[in-house]
């Protein structure tokens, strides 16, 4: 190898193993002693190229963009089926993984998909808000069709991984990190989920709960013994637990379980009748567009019925809420005390019964939660670069319910004044302390292989160095700031004001 070359590969190549070093205190991780040596020998990594997800894209774009017209046109059952599944792929998978994807030049691993439930969602908004803006601008008393929302929405995701496709990137566009897990844990989700949607269906022909309560019994007595192997098995665990005790409360009936989901059901089905949000009106659910938006939203690029849409949708978008309590638990606790308190939501009566009937705030808390995910993570380099999310989740948290931000936004002044008062502030520790604790440890390199240098390539674009990437977060750090807080509780005063009066 040529001198030329060696100062150019090696920070790149030694990169990996300087982050390796230092993750006791840039990284800290907290595994189970008899798993620490299981993690590193059994990950797998599996990179996806920037043509093969090219393919996936554009596959299911284009699989959206026909079977839906087909489908009115030749009204056929499995045009329709293959446009529902088309389209609800889509809606809560595609818009968060473009965004990801456009978002940085890295590739992305496991802890970045956490966030595509949460942006997807937040595109649906965006996408609603655009149409019905523009709607009332051209003086338009219907712009909220399947197309209008849809064809948008398409042509913006194409052209957004499009301009990310010509880049010129260093890397595949994922990589998929397998962690060992067990074959009884996929078994074991699949059966939850069957019996889930096998049970309810069985109580409606025969009034027999038995596969119902066999779900239940199977969730609460055998999964604390299940052997999940990694955090992977357990997330996959917990959505399955979750979804599966959702939907034997939501599919128990043909109609909708509840009070507040019979409002719910009625504002939706209002905007799906005049194909207008109706902002402007004086009643508060028109500040609530997790119900005047979002669930209309879906069920017209889906081609659901408005009840379906909320027995079976809605449960897959809440289901996920208890992978983000994990994960955020995961930074504070180790990794058995962070599932079990996860698991023990999900077994919460309000979970499956309150939830499955407050649509708006369920929406809202994936939000929430997304954005704590962000702000707990508060040590990890590779979310500094998503923190630019924070404040748009809160946004869409504030958009969705209109009373869950009088709950939160005193709390959060009330914790930004304490934490004020005792001078302990939410942010990283100065780029000098970080710089020297660098220097250190390159220092200590006994072979003298890896030499440190201030042009610490990281796997970002525009942030070359590490004093860069300091400077950026200390100055654009959303955490927990008084700037922050005024611009979100001026959002919220200005939306509730201007909506429901």
């Amino acid at each position: 190898m040529t001198e030329a070359e060696e100062a150019t590969s090696t920070p790149v190549d030694d990169l990996e193993s300087l982050e390796e070093r230092l993750k006791p205190k840039l990284f800290p991780i907290v595994f189970e002693k008899d798993q620490t040596s299981k993690f590193v020998e059994e990950e797998t990594r599996i990179p996806i190229s920037k043509s093969t997800c090219a393919i996936l894209v554009y596959s299911l774009h284009l699989a959206c963009l026909i079977s839906r017209p087909a489908e009115i046109n030749y009204n056929s059952e499995v045009i329709s089926t293959i446009s529902t599944i088309s389209w609800t792929i889509y809606s809560l998978m595609v818009p968060g993984f473009v965004i990801l994807l456009y978002h940085r030049r890295g590739a992305l691993e496991n802890s970045d998909f956490i966030f595509i439930p949460s942006l997807s969602l937040l595109w649906i908004l965006t996408i609603g808000l655009i149409v019905n803006g523009i709607g009332t601008i051209l003086e338009v008393t219907d712009p909220l069709q399947w197309w209008t929302t849809g064809f948008l929405s398409l042509a913006a995701t194409a052209s957004m991984f499009e301009i990310y496709r010509v880049r010129n990137l260093r890397g595949p566009s994922f990589e998929i990190v397998f962690i060992k897990t067990p074959t009884l844990v996929p078994i074991f989700c699949i059966l939850v989920i069957f019996l889930g949607i096998a049970g309810p269906l069985s109580f409606r022909d025969s009034e027999s709960n038995t596969l119902s309560l066999l779900a239940i019994l199977i969730i609460s007595i055998t999964l604390p013994f299940i052997n999940r192997g990694s955090v992977f098995g357990d997330n996959l665990a917990l959505y399955s637990c979750a979804l599966s005790l959702m939907l034997i409360h939501t599919l128990s009936t043909d109609n909708l379980n509840g009070g507040d989901i019979q409002v719910e059901y009625f504002f939706s089905n209002e905007v799906l009748s005049s194909q207008d949000f109706e902002i402007l009106s004086y009643n508060r659910y028109s500040a609530a567009l997790g119900t005047k938006a979002i669930i209309p939203i879906l069920s017209l690029w889906t081609g659901l019925s408005l009840t379906s849409t909320l027995r079976i949708i809605y449960p897959m978008i809440y289901s996920f809420v208890p992978i983000l309590l994990n994960y955020s638990y995961n930074q504070v606790f180790e990794r058995r005390v962070s599932f079990y308190a996860s698991l023990i939501s999900v077994f919460s009566w309000q979970y499956y019964t309150i939830m499955a009937d407050l649509v708006r705030q369920g929406i809202s808390e994936v939000f929430l939660l997304s954005a704590f995910v962000l702000i707990s993570s508060s040590e990890s380099l590779r979310m500094y670069r998503l923190r630019v999310f924070t404040v748009p989740l809160l946004a869409g948290m504030v958009l969705s319910h209109y009373s869950i931000g009088y709950v939160l936004l005193p709390l959060l002044w009330a914790t930004y004044i304490a934490n004020l008062f005792s001078g302990v502030f939410w942010t990283i520790d100065s780029e000098d302390e970080n710089l020297e604790m660098f220097r250190q440890e390159s220092e200590e390199d006994s072979d003298g292989i890896m030499q440190f240098t201030d042009n610490v390539l990281l796997d970002e674009e525009g942030i070359l160095t590490m004093e860069e990437l300091q400077r950026k977060v200390n100055i654009r750090n959303p955490v927990l700031n008084f700037s922050q807080l005024s611009l979100a509780t001026i959002i919220l005063l200005t939306w509730h004001t201007i909506a429901g009066g």
